[in-house]
């Protein structure tokens, strides 16, 4: 088949409905002159298009886009259906012989009201089920003078054709029979009768319809096929978009006519060209017209035809298609003289043969071809279409037939015609639709030698009798369950049980006897080459859409579900950021574990297919544990905290298990020659997986902070649709179950690997000195495993080692989630006045830039290096992502060094942070026992500019302060405690100044939320409400709680007091920032004065791109290239070895945060400048091993181990001597195998 249809019908290139049958059951007036049109099948057009739109013009494309007219409306054969009628019949009654008046039928009125008034007028075929259902298998229908026998039995059809006679009739064709007689043309196999009909078929038969000679078509036919191949390629590139064909029921009609010419013709007309010749176009035309204008003309008596206006138009076509035809003839005849003359032999076929045979005059030959040309285009196309749209709708027969079509044709084979004989699916295809869309639905027998008997009925000769296939096709008793596609259906066997229950004259699409199609095997053979091609141009699998939405929807669910997860630990679960980010990191290093586990149970016991279905179900029940646990209303907090802990292992069990085996399973629907799409869909695939972070983690955290529910942040709800798309990445998997190549489990190389390895170290340390020296101390296991195991674990060894360096790498890179995201927590995360970006969408920033970076780097930075002579092999190009990503947490240090600058310390021990508020009218001079603090004056109603450290000795201190003012001087003592924070608050009173001490809050919101509080000067309490949020401040300096209100403009907040009511002005309150709002009284009401205690978060988001840019070109560089390097250094059996090592590599880096986290105790930006520096160090030590490794090619083994018992030898035997440079590698998301040797 073309391999693989994927969504044809989606795409266009394949029609979407039913035909609509315009004239196939012969229930028309003239019926006796229609009828004869089919020569069994051969004259289809008349029956295929929508003949009876009388006096109204068809174009070309009208006939072309008849394929894709609609009805939904084939109705179920009624159980109805009359078996008593049937069986008698059949049996028939000895005691009486019936005749045609003892049928049953449609009277002629009656006739006509089901045609017209029931509307069956274009849906005729239908008209054969309906009038079967009332009437029984065998009735009669009249149209004045004319009766017609129907006849809608298997066996009854049988016997009407087993009495046809030598000479059968379907009756003539008077309108072509007449424009012959009128230009002295021969008749052709269409137009002749009786025993001149006999003597023309004999001649045009034998290379028409012996497979020997037919076969020989094969050639041309499939140049045919190609260029239309090439034709539909072309289309769907540069004018569908590059995945559509508009009119592809066209362009199967010109590959009709196109075959059909290089069969009859011997010469190619045109027809798939990208222009048209004209000529060709207009014979198009022509035919197209014949066929629009034949059942017009065929309306009216014979007569009247000279005097119609249209009859003209008819005649001209038809001389056009003579015309043309006579062209080709004298040009073949011209051709045969020429080679006759120069002695040359003849080469040719079909018009050859039958020139070169001198059985038939040329006119005899022109008029025969003519009419053959003519009847053997719409029997290709209209099968071929409905064929593509069925295997497009029914994948798992499209891959069955692919199936079919790579065994025997393996690679790029094109399949000849000896081929087709091994193909029994795609012969079972091609009869399933002949079945269900019979080009021609009737067909016409006149008995016109004796009397026959059909059923218990006696019929006269000159007995018109329609033969209605379409009404059989549909009969459950011969096909059961009718309308379903089954090709199995007429496979012999096992796979097809049935054919032995089907009546052979069910399905007689070709006619029976001497008079069936006589180009049957020129039809079937186009068919059956067209479908067993290429069409699409494409390799891949219908089965690995499932598995790109399945690993989208997977994605989305991790990482939408970790991009909210440090901030739950810390707003949710009330934990501190260390302890968040060493379980960040701890549930990030399981994820990375659990692979291992998850390969050993698919190679070893369930197989790939399995177990991601059985750890996608842990995995979705870890999710649903999960949402639950972020319910507030679901237990206390030990519960909450109980509930997330075993979700996120269920999570990480399910997506590390099924980690290793998606991406696999996924290769493993490719063949092995298919290695391009093979490359193409990891492509897909990686783009899928960036795709999944990139919107996850957009949605998720406007789930987590737009959406309120419980009275919060709606935690539940963010990790619950991250759940549901899990759901939907299971059940889209199971879906394509039907169609995916499942391999059964094959064992565990890495189980072996270690066995291996463990047996080696077992004897080493057993041997004694008296045994005989190893090169390698592997070659220790040679006493059980063979030496080609021993040398690739060496080799996949050499690359262990170089990755004893790399977690160093991922503990930085995952760091986005955790410390990253923290710091963005502290940062201004507004764009302009409008939108404001949540610290947690920053890290799809990093996915956003991998869908950019990898084809920049491909197509620009390499190249552009290469240019250079700069030679940059893998391991150099790691190298350098380590160093881009030490510089991105050096550019992390520096954003937060700036950061740092907003927020207040807390004091150390033994001290407190104290700040004082001037409330009174006039400056005041504030001493302070033991300390110099605030030697300048406080000038009233002054920001206090930053908080003092004051020193207390110990972990708390009773402090004496003195207060003057206008020389007047006040005592007070407060308490202080260590490590706090405070605000004096300094107000007159009668007896002089009076001080207040308040605690603050001087730590940032995590929520990026404002503090806020209010102090009122004037005498009646006040009630405030910012935002939804409400504060009670009572009068004569009362103080207001310290409460959080989401940052925003507020300029218009209500202040009520008893019955009065004001509103104030309190401006911009912004991320992070703590303010006192102090209430006095003005000339115009209340007035605010705004104070800030700690500075909002001025330092803008903007300021982390670079360290994203940075890491992300690390990552490109790092990570790419490292499974790239590790593929090509490994064997293919050990290729699941290193990348258990990779995945692991990822899992300790993640633990070498966890540890920093909870040990170092250090600032963040010299916990990050740390990062920096130990990356750096490790970068050098692994250059320094990079330098002394030497590249090795794997297929080299083949060579060593071609018996498989070679010697052994070190494996420094594998490495080659000279000294070329590795070629220059396009990093893409596919690995390339082809690598050279070379140092680093």
């Amino acid at each position: 088949m073309f391999r693989r249809i994927s969504y044809l019908a989606d795409y266009g290139l394949v029609p979407k409905c039913s035909i609509i049958y315009s004239a196939g059951s012969c229930l028309v007036a003239r019926i006796t002159t229609i009828a004869s049109c089919s020569e069994d099948n051969l004259c289809v057009k008349m029956f295929s298009k929508k003949l009876f739109q009388i006096g109204q013009h068809v174009s070309i494309q009208d006939q072309k886009n008849a394929i894709k007219i609609v009805t939904t409306t084939l109705s179920h054969v009624s159980d109805k259906r009359r078996d008593a009628s049937s069986n008698a019949a059949v049996l028939g009654d000895n005691n009486k012989q019936k005749t045609m008046e003892d049928l049953d039928g449609p009277s002629f009125m009656t006739s006509l009201y089901w045609l017209f008034g029931k509307g069956y007028f274009q849906t005729t075929h239908q008209l054969q089920i309906e009038h079967s259902n009332i009437y029984g298998p065998l009735w009669k229908s009249k149209y004045g003078p004319l009766v017609i026998v129907n006849v809608a039995s298997a066996e009854l059809i049988e016997q009407v054709l087993r009495q046809e006679g030598r000479h059968p009739i379907r009756t003539d064709m008077p309108h072509w029979r007449s424009y012959r007689q009128l230009r002295n043309h021969a008749y052709g196999p269409l137009t002749e009768m009786g025993a001149q009909w006999q003597r023309i078929r004999s001649i045009l038969n034998p290379r028409m319809l012996k497979p020997r000679h037919v076969s020989a078509y094969s050639n041309a036919i499939n140049n045919v096929v190609t260029d239309f191949i090439e034709k539909v390629t072309c289309l769907r590139d540069t004018k569908g978009d590059g995945v559509m064909v508009n009119d592809v029921a066209g362009e199967l009609y010109k590959f009709a006519f196109e075959g059909i010419c290089s069969v009859l013709f011997e010469t190619r007309m045109g027809c798939l060209n990208e222009e048209v010749p004209e000529e060709t176009q207009k014979f198009i035309t022509s035919v197209g017209e014949m066929f629009r204008l034949s059942p017009i003309v065929i309306l009216f008596p014979k007569y009247t035809w000279p005097y119609l206006p249209f009859w003209k138009h008819f005649v001209a076509v038809w001389d056009h298609l003579f015309l043309v035809a006579e062209q080709q003839v004298r040009h073949k005849m011209d051709e045969i003289q020429e080679k006759v003359r120069l002695g040359q032999p003849l080469e040719g076929e079909y018009l050859t043969h039958l020139l070169a045979s001198q059985q038939m005059s040329v006119t005899e030959i022109l008029g025969s071809i003519t009419e053959l040309l003519l009847a053997g285009v719409d029997t290709t196309s209209n099968t071929i279409s409905w064929s593509l749209y069925h295997m497009a709708l029914e994948p798992k027969i499209q891959e069955k037939l692919y199936q079919e079509v790579i065994s025997v044709c393996p690679g790029d084979q094109v399949p000849m015609s000896d081929d087709i004989t091994k193909m029994p699916w795609l012969k079972a295809v091609v009869k399933e639709t002949l079945r269900m869309y019979p080009v021609v639905p009737g067909n016409a027998r006149i008995n016109v030698e004796n009397e026959i008997i059909v059923g218990d009925h006696l019929f006269p000769k000159n007995t018109l009798f329609h033969l209605c296939h379409y009404a059989v096709s549909y009969d459950p008793t011969v096909f059961p369950d009718p309308h379903a596609f089954s090709p199995e259906r007429w496979l012999r066997g096992s796979q097809g049980e049935n054919k032995k229950n089907q009546h052979p004259f069910g399905s007689v699409p070709f006619g029976f006897g001497v008079r069936a199609c006589l180009g049957r095997r020129v039809a079937e053979l186009e068919m059956y080459l067209l479908l067993s091609r290429k069409l699409c141009g494409t390799n891949y699998p219908v089965s690995i859409s499932f598995i790109v939405v399945n690993e989208f929807c997977e994605r989305f669910s991790y990482y939408g579900m970790k991009a909210v997860l440090t901030l739950y630990f810390i707003n949710y679960l009330h934990w501190d950021q260390n302890l968040s980010t060493a379980v960040y990191h701890a549930f990030s290093s399981l994820c990375y574990f659990t692979p291992v586990l998850g390969a050993l149970i698919a190679d070893s016991w369930l197989g790939k297919f399995r177990t991601i279905i059985y750890l996608s179900v842990v995995y979705v029940l870890g999710h649903i544990i999960k949402s639950v646990g972020a319910i507030p209303s679901v237990g206390n907090s030990t519960v909450h905290i109980a509930l997330s802990m075993l979700g996120l292992v269920l999570i990480a069990f399910g997506t590390g298990g099924i980690k290793p085996c998606v991406a696999a399973f996924g290769g493993d629907q490719f063949d092995e020659e298919h290695t391009i799409e093979r490359r193409k869909f990891f492509s897909i695939f990686y783009m899928s997986i960036n795709a999944g972070s990139v919107l996850s983690t957009v949605i998720t955290p406007i789930l987590r902070g737009d959406v309120k529910c419980f009275g919060g942040d709606c935690y539940a709800l963010a990790f619950g649709v991250p759940a549901i798309l899990m759901v939907i990445a299971l059940v889209v998997f199971i879906s394509g179950s039907g169609m995916y190549k499942k391999s059964p489990p094959e064992g565990n190389v890495l189980s072996d690997v270690c066995k291996c390895i463990g047996l080696a170290i077992k004897n080493r340390w057993r041997s004694s000195e008296f045994d005989s020296k190893k090169k390698h101390w592997l070659d220790w296991a040679e006493e059980k495993y063979p030496r080609r195991l021993i040398h690739e674990i060496k080799m996949v060894l050499r690359v262990l080692v170089l990755y004893i360096p790399l977690p160093m790498f991922w503990a930085l890179f995952d760091q986005q989630g955790s410390r990253w995201t923290l710091q963005a927590t502290r940062m201004n995360m507004a764009f302009g006045s409008t939108f404001v970006l949540k610290p947690d969408q920053m890290q799809m920033l990093n996915a956003l830039l991998i869908l950019l970076f990898v084809p920049i780097f491909d197509v620009v930075v390499y190249p552009l290096i290469g240019l250079c002579r700069i030679n940059l092999t893998p391991l150099k190009k790691m190298a350098v992502g380590m160093i881009l990503a030490a510089l991105a947490f050096g550019a992390a240090t520096l954003v937060e060094v700036n950061v740092m600058k907003t927020v207040v310390e807390p004091a150390p021990r033994g001290q407190c942070l104290l700040q004082v508020y001037n409330l009174a009218e006039s400056d005041i001079q504030l001493d302070i026992s033991g300390s110099n603090l605030f030697s300048q004056p406080i000038k009233s109603y002054e920001d206090p500019p930053s908080y003092q450290h004051l020193q207390l000795g110990g972990s708390s201190k009773n402090v004496s302060m003195r207060i003057i003012q206008n020389k007047n001087t006040s005592e007070c003592v407060q308490s202080f405690r260590e490590q706090k924070a405070y605000s004096l608050i300094l107000h007159s009173s009668g007896s002089g100044v009076v001080c207040q001490l308040a605690s603050d809050n001087i730590i940032k919101s995590k929520k990026m939320e404002a503090h806020l509080r209010f102090i009122n000067t004037l005498s009646e309490a006040m009630n405030i409400t910012v935002g939804d949020v409400d504060f009670y401040v009572a009068g004569d300096y009362g103080i207001s709680p310290n409460k959080s209100v989401i940052r925003n403009k507020y300029t218009k907040v209500r202040c009520s007091s008893g019955s009065q009511v004001s509103f104030i002005n309190l401006g911009l309150l912004d991320f992070g920032a703590s303010y006192t709002i102090i209430l006095t009284n003005g000339s115009v009401g209340i007035v605010p004065k705004k104070m800030v205690d700690v500075v909002a978060n001025n330092i803008h988001i903007t300021w982390q791109i670079p360290q994203y840019i940075l890491i992300t070109a690390g990552e490109v560089m790092f990570s790419i290239t490292g499974l790239e390097f590790s593929y090509s250094q490994a064997p293919a059996n050990m290729k699941s070895v290193l990348q258990a090592g990779w995945l692991l590599t990822v899992a300790f880096g993640n633990v070498i945060v966890l540890i920093v986290a909870e040990g170092a105790g250090l600032n963040q930006w010299m916990e990050f400048l740390l990062f920096a520096g130990l990356l750096v160090a490790v970068c050098i030590i692994f250059s320094i091993m990079a330098y002394f490794y030497k590249y090795v090619d794997p297929e080299e083994l083949d060579k060593l181990f071609q018996d498989k018992t070679v010697d052994g030898e070190d494996d420094d035997s594998l490495k080659k001597d000279k000294k070329e440079h590795m070629e220059q590698a396009g990093d893409s998301t596919y690995l390339k195998s082809a690598i050279k040797n070379t140092a680093m």
